[in-house]
């Protein structure tokens, strides 16, 4: 099973876990660094040199050069330079990020701060050279959104396990827009998404994903036992909007019961390929389940059986919390 990363702080990061963040990328697609350039898309939260919201990295770029420490020097425009690289010609590179040599035994490691801070392509930068993730390693997984939005050569093949995980410094996890236009995506794996408050868009138009979501590991109950529960998610609207691959195989093993407000499940399976067995598996389950909180219209793109157990799933959702349904009716 193919996965998406981990973040770990120092300390618990498994000691057989390769912890470099590895990606691929190709300088001459179109970016807004030159043809024989990588730009790393970090920037810095502020100008204060008691302010962590900033990386502290090494970066092996991939052609025998080296960056130590990038991220360290506080600059005034709140750019890290050192984060573009120009390389000798064009061409593909792997790219291996690791701790600063600075980082252990500092204020980023006492305060839990990631290694890399601040990273988001947000539809903008090299984000059509990135082409591959090999290994997550220290990725700080859930820190902004827009983190891969618009990249849309980019595939996973790494096989560490995504956790999308608070650290002391900034407890909330946001995955909005994280893959939003990542077209070549058709899987991710395993997530850990029990630290997550934020999912809306998630896989917006990340148009041949295709998954099975049904090991998402969401959280332990207080006896240690697993749940399928967006605990903190309170907005999933339009996770897998225009996700026109995605069959929803598993989607009936999440429990939204958290999803809330007028947006919370708003167009989630909207303009997908979701089959009526995967409908009616989820409509049985998501009504079994704990009661529904107050989630607008949400809609799916399929049609459920009629005349059974979906049909009255579906009857009682709508009396239920839920302002109604939108769907293509029965079979």
């Amino acid at each position: 099973m193919l996965g998406l990363g981990l973040f770990y702080s120092k300390f618990d990061f498994p000691s057989q876990l390769d912890p470099t963040f590895i990606f691929t990328v190709k300088t001459d697609n179109t970016g807004s660094s030159n043809d024989d350039q990588f730009t790393i898309p970090c920037t810095a939260a502020n100008t204060s040199a008691t302010h962590y919201g900033r990386p502290l990295m090494n970066v092996d770029w991939g052609d025998g050069n080296t960056s130590e420490d990038v991220g360290s020097t506080v600059e005034s425009d709140k750019s890290i330079t050192a984060c573009t690289h120009t390389y000798d010609s064009a061409g593909t590179y792997t790219i291996k990020i690791t701790q600063g040599t600075s980082y252990e035994g500092s204020a980023w490691e006492s305060g839990d701060h990631a290694p890399i801070q601040r990273f988001s392509f947000a539809n903008g930068g090299d984000k059509l050279k990135i082409l591959e993730i090999q290994n997550w390693g220290v990725f700080p997984w859930g820190i902004h959104g827009n983190t891969f939005y618009g990249c849309s050569n980019l595939t996973v093949t790494a096989e560490d396990k995504a956790t999308a995980l608070g650290t002391a410094a900034k407890t909330t996890v946001d995955l909005t827009f994280w893959f939003r236009n990542c077209t070549a995506i058709t899987t991710i794996g395993n997530w850990d998404f029990s630290a997550c408050i934020n999912m809306r868009g998630g896989f917006w138009s990340a148009q041949n994903f295709n998954d099975n979501i049904s090991n998402w590991y969401l959280g332990k109950n207080s006896d240690g036992t697993f749940h399928t529960d967006f605990a903190g998610s309170t907005c999933s609207d339009r996770l897998f909007f225009n996700c026109n691959a995605f069959e929803g195989t598993g989607l009936d093993a999440i429990n939204v019961s958290q999803a809330s407000g007028s947006n919370g499940l708003r167009q989630i399976m909207a303009n997908t390929a979701l089959t009526t067995a995967n409908y009616d598996a989820l409509l049985i389950a998501w009504n079994a389940g704990p009661t529904q909180l107050s989630t607008g219209t949400p809609t799916f793109n399929s049609t459920y059986t009629a005349g059974g157990d979906a049909e009255t799933a579906r009857s009682a959702l709508i009396a239920g919390n839920w302002a109604g349904i939108t769907d293509l009716g029965a079979a």
